[in-house]
C-alpha cells in the first residue's frame, strides 16, 4: 500500500520505510497465527501482504473503493448538535444496547456449548456479526501494568485455541499468558461484566461470566469466574500453631477447618 503522505521526500522515504516493517510484521505476525492454529489471522495477513498478481489487484480495488466511500461521506455525513439531555439520554440507550450485545454473545456460546455445537462455526458466525462495543486494539502477549487492582477469582475458560474446554487457571495473570492478552485487559472485561469500576474489581463476590476477543481477527474466549474463599487475616497464625501445638492423645484426629470462620465484628 502506497503512502498517502504527499511532501518531503525524506519523510515519504520514511513513510516508505515504515510500511515495509508494518508489511513484513503482519507477514510474520500471520505465519505466527497460523502456527498457533489462529486461521483467521493467518488468513487476513495473506490478504494483506501477499505478493500474488490477483490479491494486489484486488487490495488496490479495495483501496480505490474505500477512498470513494470516504469522498461519499465527506458530502453526505451532517453535523449533529445536541443538548445534554438528549447527549445522556443517548448515552443511557447506547449503554443499555452494549450490555444486551455482551450478555448476547455470553449466551450464544454458554447455549452453543450446552448443545454441543461446533464451537469453531459459533465463534466465526459471531465475528462476522461483529461486536461495536469492544476496541480494535491488539494487547501484547504476557505483558502487565502496574498497580493494577487485584481479584481473588478462579477463571474456567472455554472456546479459543486452548488445548481442553474448560481450563482453569487460578490467576488473571497465567489467563493471561494462555490467550494472549493483557492482564488489564482481561480486568477491564470482568469490571465491565460486574458492573464495577475497574478499581473495585476485589469486591466481586460473585459468579461472573464474561467473554474476550483478545486479537480483533482471532477466536472469542469465553470466561466464567467464581470468587475464591478466603480465610479470615489470622487464619494463617492460628494454623501455625496449631502444628506447634502437640496433639492430645484423646483429641480429634483431623486438624480444625479455618475456612469458614467468620471474621469478628
Amino acid at each position: 500500500m502506497a503512502t498517502s503522505y504527499e511532501g518531503h521526500t525524506a519523510v515519504t522515504d520514511l513513510f516508505n520505510l515504515m510500511e515495509t516493517h508494518i508489511s513484513q510484521y503482519k507477514e510474520i505476525d500471520g505465519k505466527l497465527a497460523a502456527a498457533d492454529g489462529d486461521r483467521e489471522s493467518a488468513v487476513k495477513a495473506w490478504m494483506e501482504t501477499a505478493d500474488d498478481a490477483a490479491a494486489a489487484k484486488l487490495r488496490t480495488a479495495i483501496e480505490n473503493a474505500t477512498e470513494k466511500l470516504r469522498a461519499l461521506a465527506e458530502k453526505n455525513v451532517e453535523e449533529l448538535t445536541l443538548s445534554d439531555e438528549e447527549k445522556a439520554t443517548l448515552e443511557t440507550t447506547r449503554d443499555a444496547h452494549r450490555e444486551k450485545i455482551r450478555n448476547g454473545r455470553t449466551t450464544v456460546l454458554k447455549v452453543a456449548k450446552l448443545l454441543d455445537a461446533d464451537m469453531k462455526d459459533v465463534e466465526k458466525a459471531l465475528e462476522e456479526l461483529g461486536d461495536p462495543t469492544r476496541g480494535a486494539s491488539r494487547p501484547g502477549a504476557g505483558k502487565t501494568g502496574s498497580s493494577l487492582p487485584r481479584v481473588s477469582v478462579t477463571s474456567r475458560v472455554y472456546g479459543g485455541n486452548l488445548k481442553e474446554e474448560g481450563e482453569v487457571f487460578e490467576t488473571f495473570s497465567a489467563l493471561s499468558k494462555a490467550i494472549n492478552m493483557e492482564p488489564k485487559d482481561i480486568q477491564l472485561a470482568f469490571a465491565e461484566a460486574a458492573n464495577v469500576k475497574h478499581e473495585d474489581i476485589s469486591t466481586v463476590d460473585r459468579d461472573i461470566s464474561f467473554t474476550v476477543k483478545p486479537h480483533p481477527d482471532g477466536a472469542e474466549y469465553m470466561i466464567e469466574t467464581t470468587p475464591k474463599s478466603r480465610k479470615p487475616r489470622n487464619s494463617s497464625k492460628v494454623e501455625a500453631k496449631s502444628e506447634e501445638t502437640p496433639v492430645q492423645e484423646d483429641g480429634p484426629s483431623d486438624a480444625p477447618n479455618f475456612e469458614n470462620v467468620e471474621q469478628p465484628a
